[in-house]
C-alpha cells in the first residue's frame, strides 16, 4: 500500500466520442480549425416539437454497436443504454491506446470509475409499448455503465458510477486515484457518458434559466447567457508510471470537494471556496501556481458562474505573475456535456500538449465586464492558435450542487514547442474493431529506461532495415486502413513497439490478421488474411551488413522478413526476440448469415459453471430465437420426475425474461413452489399436458423423458436436459452445452436443421472462447 501511495500515476491511454467527432483525430482537427461542433438538426427529437433551443451537441452513430465483439446478445444490445454501449467501445480503445491488450488484464484488479447523471434510456423503455423482457433493467440501470465494462473485460476491481452534477467525472477521477494509491486496484478506467435523449429534460434546464437562447456557450464573454447542452463519451486508462508503456501526463494532484452551506444558495458558485480548494491543492502537490501558464477552466458561459470562476483563478494564479494567465474552455467549441465535461477538458489539454498548440476558444469577442481580471488583462482567453508552454496545467470542473474539482497535470520536460511543426498528428482515430492505438505520432513517451532497450533502439536505425507493422481486426478493410495509416509513421520505433506489445496476445473475435513491411519511403508491402484455424509460423531473418542477429528485447521495431517465408500464417515469430503471437484461437472467423440466429456453444472441458449461470445463458438463446413464435404467452414446462431436490427455483428468473408467462410444473411439488403464482400450474403426470397448448421450452433430467416430451413441444421448441452422458444421440439439434460439476447440461432444439453449407459465425457471448463444428 505504501509503495502504491508513493508512485506516480499517469494517464496512459484515452479515447472518446464528441459532437461531430467519431474519434480523437477528428475532435482535435475540429478544435484546431475552430469549428463549432454544436449543430441544429432533429437527430434526437423532432424539430420545433418543444420550446427549446434547436442547437445541441450530438455524438455520431449511437445506433451502431458490435454486440458480439463484447459478448452481448442481440436482445440485450437492443435494450442497452447507448451510453453503456459506447462506453464499452471507448474503454476498450483507451486500454489499447496505452499499448495494452485488454486480454492481458483479464481477472486483474482493474477499477472502473464512471460518471453519469440522468438515465434517460430507462425512462424511454419504461414508457415503451414494445414487448417487454426485462432486459432494459440490465441494459439501462445506471450502475451498468461501470459494471458492464467490468463484466465484459473480467475486471475484478471497484466498479462504480458517480454523480455530482457537472463535476461527476472529477469525482470519479478523485476516487480512482485514491483507490490506486491505497492498493485497492492496480490500474483504472475513468470515464463518463452523456447522451441527451429526452427533450423534456432539456426543457427543464431551460426553465432553470441555464440554457443559452442562441445555442452557444459564450464563455467569459460580455454576451454570455447560459450554455448549450451537449454529449460526449470519454475514457482514460490510468496506471503506475513505472509500468506504463505510454504516458500522456502525470496526475500531480486531484481534489473534488463540496462548498458546504452558502448564503447564495446550493446551486450558486462560491469564489472563496473555489480559491481555497485550488490554493490548497497546489500546496499539497508542491507546485507553485506561477509555474502554470494555462488553465482549462470549467467556463460554461453562465452569468453566475463565469465571473466567480475568473475571480477565484485571479486570487490563486495572478499574484506576482509577470505574464497573463491563459485560460480556455472546451465548452465554447463543443457545448457542455455536463457529467463528462471535466474529462473533455482533460482530453483537450492532452491533445494540445501533444501538438504543442492551444486551440482557439469560440464565441468570445468582448471580456465580461463582471470579470475584472479579464478586463485588465491579468487573465486572457485563448482566441487564436497559441503555443503550448510550460510543464504544469490546471483543469477545473464544478458541479451544480457545489461539488468543485481541480486537477494538476505534470508533463515530461522533453516535449518543447520547437517540436510543434515537425510532424502533425496523423491518425488518432481508433479504427473500428481494430487494435485501436490512437496516436501513431512521433511524440509518444514510453517508460523504458533500460540500457538494453536503448541499445536495441539505437541499433535498429539503419535505413536498410525494413519496418514490420502488425495488426488484427474484425474486417479486412479495418486491418488495411490501420496498416496504411501506421506505415506513414513507421519511423517511430516507440509506436511500432506498442503495436508489437498488443499483438503478442490474440484478440478474440478479430477475424483478420495483417502485416506491412516498409522497406523504404516508397516501397511497402501489405499482407492481410483471414485468421486460420491452426497456427503456423513465419520466421524473421536478419541479413544486413554490420547488423548481426544479436539484439534482444521485447520492443524492437525493425526487421527483415526472409523471402522464403510462407504466406500462410497465424502468428509471427521474431527471430532472436520474444515471440509475437497473433493467433492461437480455434474460433471460426468469417461471419455469415444462416437461417438460425444461434450456433452451437461448447465450453472447454475444464470449464464448469453453476446451474443458475447455465440456465440464464440458455434462456437468452431461447429468447433470441423464439419471440416470432409467441402468440399470447411463453410456455415453460418443468418435469420434476427424477429431478434432484436442489434444482433451482425458476420463477424469478423466468419473470425477468418473460412478462407474459405460463409456467407448468409436472411432478412432486417442492416447498419453494408453494408461492402462489397465477401463471404457475402443477400437474401430476406428463399425460395431463397433452390437451394443452404446446410448450416453447421443457426442462427434463433424464434422456428417457425426451421422447414423450417431443409431442408436447412446438416444432421449433427447446429442451433443457441435465444428464451424466456426454453425448446425445437423439434426433435433436444441440444448441449449447455446459458442464455443471459431474453433469452435462444441454440445450437442444426440435426439428429445425441448419443448412448443410452453413458457416459458423463469431461467438456471441464472452463466456465461450471456442466453437466446434456443427453436429447433427
Amino acid at each position: 500500500m505504501d509503495t502504491a501511495r508513493n508512485q506516480d500515476w499517469v494517464i496512459s491511454g484515452m479515447s472518446g466520442r464528441f459532437p461531430e467527432s467519431e474519434n480523437l483525430e477528428i475532435f482535435w482537427d475540429n478544435l484546431r480549425k475552430g469549428k463549432d461542433m454544436v449543430s441544429e438538426n432533429d437527430e434526437r427529437w423532432e424539430r420545433n416539437a418543444y420550446d427549446i433551443p434547436l442547437r445541441t451537441g450530438k455524438i455520431p452513430s449511437i445506433d451502431k454497436f458490435d454486440a458480439s465483439f463484447f459478448g452481448v446478445s442481440g436482445t440485450q444490445a437492443h435494450r442497452m443504454d447507448p451510453k453503456t454501449r459506447t462506453a464499452l467501445e471507448v474503454a476498450y480503445e483507451a486500454i489499447v491506446d496505452a499499448g495494452v491488450n485488454p486480454k492481458s488484464l483479464d481477472g486483474s484488479p482493474v477499477g472502473v470509475f464512471m460518471a453519469s447523471s440522468f438515465s434517460e434510456a430507462v425512462d424511454i423503455w419504461i414508457r415503451s409499448n414494445e414487448n417487454p423482457t426485462g432486459h432494459y433493467m440490465s441494459g439501462c440501470h445506471p450502475s451498468m455503465l461501470a459494471d458492464r465494462i467490468s463484466y465484459a473485460f473480467n475486471f475484478n476491481g471497484p466498479s462504480c458510477v458517480f454523480d455530482s452534477g457537472c463535476s461527476a467525472s472529477f469525482s470519479a477521477l478523485q476516487y480512482a486515484v485514491l483507490a490506486l494509491k491505497s492498493g485497492v486496484c492496480e490500474s483504472a478506467i475513468v470515464g463518463g457518458a452523456n447522451i441527451n435523449l429526452l427533450p423534456l429534460l432539456s426543457k427543464s434546464f431551460v426553465n432553470f434559466n441555464a440554457i443559452s437562447a442562441d445555442g452557444k456557450c459564450k464563455v467569459f464573454d460580455a454576451s454570455c447567457d447560459g450554455y448549450v447542452r451537449s454529449e460526449a463519451v470519454v475514457a482514460l486508462y490510468i496506471c503506475r508510471g513505472d509500468r506504463a508503456k505510454r504516458s500522456y501526463a502525470t496526475i500531480a494532484a486531484i481534489k473534488c470537494l463540496n462548498d458546504g452551506y452558502k448564503p447564495e444558495g446550493v446551486s450558486m458558485p462560491s469564489v472563496e471556496m473555489q480559491a481555497q480548494l485550488i490554493k490548497n491543492l497546489y500546496v499539497e502537490a508542491g507546485v507553485n501556481p506561477l509555474e502554470v501558464a494555462y488553465v482549462e477552466a470549467h467556463g460554461t458561459g453562465t452569468k453566475a458562474g463565469d465571473p466567480k470562476e475568473i475571480e477565484a483563478l485571479a486570487q490563486v494564479f495572478c499574484k506576482g505573475r509577470k505574464e497573463p494567465l491563459l485560460v480556455g474552455s472546451v465548452k465554447s467549441n463543443m457545448g457542455h456535456p455536463e457529467p463528462v465535461s471535466g474529462l473533455c477538458g482533460i482530453v483537450k489539454v492532452l491533445l494540445s500538449r501533444r501538438a504543442g498548440i492551444l486551440p482557439p476558444n469560440l464565441h468570445y469577442t468582448t471580456p465580461n465586464p463582471e470579470c475584472p481580471a479579464l478586463v485588465d488583462g491579468r487573465i486572457q482567453v485563448v482566441t487564436t492558435e497559441s503555443p503550448f508552454s510550460g510543464n504544469v496545467v490546471g483543469v477545473s470542473s464544478f458541479g451544480i450542487g457545489g461539488t468543485s474539482g481541480h486537477l494538476v497535470l505534470r508533463f515530461e520536460n522533453e516535449r518543447t514547442c520547437a517540436d510543434t511543426e515537425t510532424t502533425s498528428p496523423l491518425s488518432m482515430a481508433v479504427v473500428p474493431l481494430v487494435n485501436g492505438l490512437q496516436s501513431p505520432d512521433p511524440y509518444i513517451k514510453l517508460s523504458f529506461d533500460s540500457a538494453e532497450w536503448k541499445h536495441a533502439r539505437e541499433s535498429t536505425t539503419n535505413e536498410d532495415i525494413p519496418t514490420l507493422i502488425l495488426a488484427s481486426g474484425r474486417t479486412n478493410e479495418a486491418v488495411e486502413h490501420f496498416l496504411k495509416e501506421s506505415t506513414s509513421v513507421s519511423t517511430n520505433n516507440d509506436f511500432v513497439g506498442l503495436l508489437h506489445e498488443i499483438t503478442k496476445i490474440d484478440t478474440a473475435r478479430h477475424s483478420f490478421l495483417g502485416y506491412a513491411i516498409k522497406a523504404s519511403p516508397v516501397n511497402c508491402e501489405f499482407v492481410i488474411a483471414e485468421k486460420p484455424e491452426t497456427q503456423k509460423s513465419m520466421c524473421i531473418s536478419w541479413d544486413v551488413p554490420h547488423h548481426k542477429n544479436e539484439i534482444s528485447g521485447s520492443h524492437s521495431a525493425k526487421f527483415i522478413i526472409s523471402t522464403s517465408a510462407a504466406r500462410e500464417y497465424s502468428g509471427i515469430q521474431i527471430h532472436g526476440f520474444k515471440p509475437t503471437t497473433l493467433a492461437s484461437s480455434k474460433e471460426i472467423s468469417k461471419p455469415t448469415i444462416t437461417v438460425q440466429k444461434f450456433i452451437p456453444y461448447f465450453d472447454p472441458p475444464e470449464v464448469t459453471v453453476s446451474m443458475e449461470e447455465a440456465i440464464e445463458f440458455f434462456l437468452m438463446i431461447v429468447v433470441d430465437n423464439s419471440f416470432p413464435d409467441f402468440d399470447d404467452k411463453f410456455v415453460f414446462t418443468e418435469i420434476l420426475e427424477d429431478a434432484p431436490s436442489n434444482r433451482p427455483y425458476l420463477q424469478p428468473l423466468l419473470y425477468l425474461h418473460f412478462v407474459s408467462l405460463e409456467h407448468r410444473i409436472v411432478g412432486t411439488k417442492r416447498s419453494d413452489d408453494s408461492i402462489s403464482c397465477n401463471n404457475c400450474q402443477n400437474y401430476n403426470d406428463i399425460r395431463d399436458l397433452k390437451p394443452l397448448a404446446k410448450s416453447h421450452c421443457i426442462w427434463i433430467d433424464h434422456e428417457d423423458k425426451i421422447r414423450p416430451c417431443l409431442d408436447l413441444l412446438l416444432d421449433n421448441g427447446f429442451i433443457m436436459l441435465s444428464t451424466s452422458t456426454e453425448g446425445i444421440d437423439k434426433d435433436l439439434n444441440i444448441v449449447a452445452s455446459k458442464r455443471i460439476q459431474n453433469e452435462m447440461f444441454y440445450l437442444l432444439r426440435k426439428a429445425t436443421r441448419l443448412p448443410s453449407n452453413a458457416t459458423l459465425v463469431a461467438i456471441d457471448s464472452s463466456n465461450f472462447t471456442w466453437v466446434e463444428n456443427l453436429r447433427n
